[in-house]
């Protein structure tokens, strides 16, 4: 059966034809088919459309041909045992109930109970054989012609499809064709006489399996049919998946398209755009797609950089003109072929935006220090009074001549302790609210929550609310000083405000383990809800109404903390209050020196030692001569230029104090000069100053390590400097 299927199919068609009008009946495939089953050649020359699982009995006689032997049927119809074989004979299965039972396994992990086939033979005989072997396990419809079952399936269903290759009206392959093209979907079982290359041509044409007639038994049908479920179910998944796959990509494409950001795919080995946004068209100058596509605008080396963050790049973008733009890359596939994903914006653009970010973090902090000016300003105003009236009254006292030596020793003891009340306020205040990041440095979470604490002190003493603090010292963190207490007067404020009508207390501590240091900050207030908790942290969001800020407090401080490599957590339930914990990472390297005690007492006194002052304000270069002068030779210098000179004519000093905003010449202008002309000198250089630095003295500091010391001075300060600078020279005397 099959030995011609290679013919052309108008030449198969035509003895197909030859064979349904031959002058006696027969066919020699047929007649070759029958002899191979021990039937008479012309044996099933007409159907006889067999109802579902109907068996025959007896001897069937098919258009007057001779039976097929009973022997040979049930011989077929039996399963053998696998290792019995009989030399020189087929296989003799027995039909025993295991073997329907495992084809009906088959078939139901195949996903049927029981499967309705549609069986197109037209051998009477084949057709009894084969209905025989599915009774057990399928509802069978069969026929004798390709036309009958193309009309069956217009009007029923059926599960598969079982087809002989060798039809009246169909000749070889043309039949399986025919039946593909009028039903895509369904599975077919091509039967076959045996030939391989036949049954392959079949697989090829879309058959999903074939079956020999001289191997049919229950168990074989069974497999062929459910693998041919499988294999159509399997089709129909991955046709689905792929036309989903193909959707979601057009509607992948589709947001692309009117993407805000220029998106380009190029290709990896040319780096030759292949597909183009909107965007992409308009930064390109591109009147269409096409006009774009080839173009190579950027550069391997380019696309590698901004695989691992955004970086700025020159790019052309029309011919010669090039511009600087925002690059992102990543590699993906497109269409199977592998592509970088290039996402690009103008830098302008980008910088814009950034700038409009830090504008937001500036105007928060601004009005946080509007908010804290009131505060501050009774802050001051309080121990300047004092201040003022204690001098006012011992000066009176002093040109009366008075002898009231304890008033006036209580008196000036009262003014020193309101000035440094007050010096300390202003040295928190400066370092609060700087415009431009300090330099990073080594700060202890401790100092930092006391400073806060400082600044809100008069909050603190208004409000309902107990503060308590827990603030051993901890280990040093590398950070910016000003933005960790912006952070930590936040998060009190917070506090404070959830206590304003209740009242209640407020825990300020800090703490370390191996994960690092944190600064806790918790309240027994009222706590939050789940839908606060969730947006808190949201920029914009707020719970103060129109008494609050922005609503950017805590998301600029999780900010922050994300900087420092850290992380801000808030844990919060209705009516158990609020936690709210910074944690950041331990400094590497040497431990932090903590902040200079405003006495000393440990340090060992020091007699002499030679300081130069170098600063434009008089009141201040006489009110350090009058304070250090008792202990130091003090010279002093109003400029720059009055510096150099007089060290042109001695060098001999133990401490420079440099101011470093002056008006000839700032601080560090008078360090390189130094530098230069007395290197000797130069170790022993301290900045003096009040906290407020123009860009290009914040650019100069940052590029140099030199001492720093902020106004006021006191005796202790500068008794520890020398001591830390003086030569040895002066060390002896």
């Amino acid at each position: 059966m099959g030995r011609d299927a290679g013919e052309g199919r108008p030449e198969r068609a035509r003895r197909a034809r030859g064979r349904a009008a031959g002058s006696d009946g027969a066919r020699p495939v047929a007649a070759r088919d029958a002899r191979r089953r021990g039937a008479h050649p012309r044996a099933g020359a007409g159907g006889d459309g067999c109802a579902p699982g109907r068996r025959a009995h007896g001897h069937a006689q098919p258009s007057g041909g001779a039976p097929l032997p009973r022997a040979r049927r049930d011989g077929l119809l039996r399963q053998a045992e696998p290792a019995r074989r009989i030399p020189g004979a087929r296989r003799q299965p027995e039909r025993t109930p295991p073997v329907n039972e495992r084809a009906k396994r088959l078939l139901r992990d195949a996903g049927s109970e029981r499967t309705s086939v549609l069986l197109v033979e037209d051998s009477a005989s084949d057709r009894r054989l084969l209905l025989d072997a599915m009774e057990n396990f399928a509802t069978v419809r069969a026929v004798a012609k390709l036309q009958d079952a193309l009309a069956l399936l217009d009007a029923e269903e059926a599960d598969v499809v079982l087809l002989d290759l060798h039809l009246p009206d169909a000749y070889g392959l043309e039949g399986l064709i025919r039946l593909r093209e009028r039903h895509p979907q369904l599975p077919v079982v091509v039967l076959t006489g045996g030939e391989l290359d036949v049954a392959l041509d079949a697989l090829a044409e879309g058959a999903q399996d074939f079956l020999s007639k001289d191997e049919i038994d229950p168990l074989r049908l069974a497999r062929a049919i459910a693998f041919a479920l499988e294999r159509q179910q399997l089709r129909e998944q991955l046709e689905s998946r792929a036309d989903d796959a193909a959707r979601s990509a057009e509607e992948l494409e589709g947001v692309l398209e009117v993407a805000a950001d220029a998106l380009l795919l190029l290709d990896v080995a040319s780096l030759r755009i292949v597909w183009a946004n909107e965007a992409a068209r308009a930064l390109f100058r591109a009147e269409a797609e096409t006009s774009i596509l080839g173009r190579r605008p950027l550069t391997a080396s380019m696309l590698e950089r901004a695989r691992s963050g955004e970086v700025e790049v020159q790019a052309n973008v029309n011919g010669g003109d090039k511009r600087d733009l925002a690059l992102r890359a990543t590699r993906t596939r497109f269409r199977g072929a592998p592509v970088w994903y290039a996402s690009l914006r103008d830098a302008e653009s980008r910088r814009e935006t950034e700038e409009a970010e830090r504008r937001l973090v500036r105007g928060e902090r601004l009005l946080a220090l509007g908010q804290m000016a009131a505060s501050v300003s009774h802050e001051i105003n309080n121990p300047i009074a004092y201040v003022l009236a204690n001098l006012q009254t011992l000066q009176r006292a002093m040109r009366a001549g008075s002898q009231w030596d304890r008033d006036a020793d209580e008196m000036l003891d009262d003014a020193l302790t309101g000035s440094q009340r007050v010096a300390s306020i202003v040295s928190d205040l400066q370092t609060f609210a700087r415009v431009r990041d300090e330099a990073v440095t080594r700060v202890h979470l401790d100092v930092v929550a006391r400073a806060a604490l400082n600044l809100l002190s008069s909050r603190v003493r208004k409000s309902r609310a107990k503060v308590q603090m827990e603030l051993p010292e901890v280990a040093p963190i590398s950070a910016f000083e000003g933005r960790l207490i912006q952070v930590a007067s936040n998060l009190v404020a917070n506090a404070l405000d959830a206590l304003e009508e209740s009242g209640g207390t407020v825990t300020v501590r800090t703490t370390e383990d191996e994960a690092g240091v944190c600064l806790i900050v918790e309240d027994d207030g009222p706590g939050m809800s789940e839908e606060t908790r969730q947006r808190v942290f949201t920029p914009f969001f707020t719970t103060k109404g129109s008494r609050g800020g922005m609503g950017l407090g805590l998301s600029v401080c999780a900010e922050i903390a994300d900087r420092h490599g850290g992380t801000l957590a808030l844990d919060s339930q209705l009516a158990q209050g609020t936690r709210v914990t910074l944690r950041l990472p331990r400094a590497t390297g040497l431990e932090a020196e903590r902040p200079a005690p405003t006495h000393s007492g440990t340090r060992a006194r020091v007699r002499g030692g030679r300081i130069l002052l170098i600063d434009d304000e008089e009141l201040v270069r006489r009110g350090y001569r009058r304070m250090l002068g008792r202990r130091f030779e003090i010279e002093t210098a109003a400029s720059g230029p009055d510096a150099l000179a007089l060290l042109a004519r001695d060098e001999r000093f133990d401490l420079v104090l440099c101011d470093v905003e002056m008006p000839e010449m700032d601080g560090p202008s008078v360090l390189e000069a130094i530098e230069r002309l007395h290197p000797d000198l130069a170790p022993r250089f301290v900045f003096c100053t009040g906290g407020v630095f123009t860009e290009a003295s914040v650019h100069a500091l940052a590029q140099r390590s030199v001492p720093t010391v902020a106004k006021p001075l006191d005796l202790a300060t500068v008794r520890d400097l020398v001591h830390r600078f003086s030569s040895d020279e002066a060390a002896e005397g």
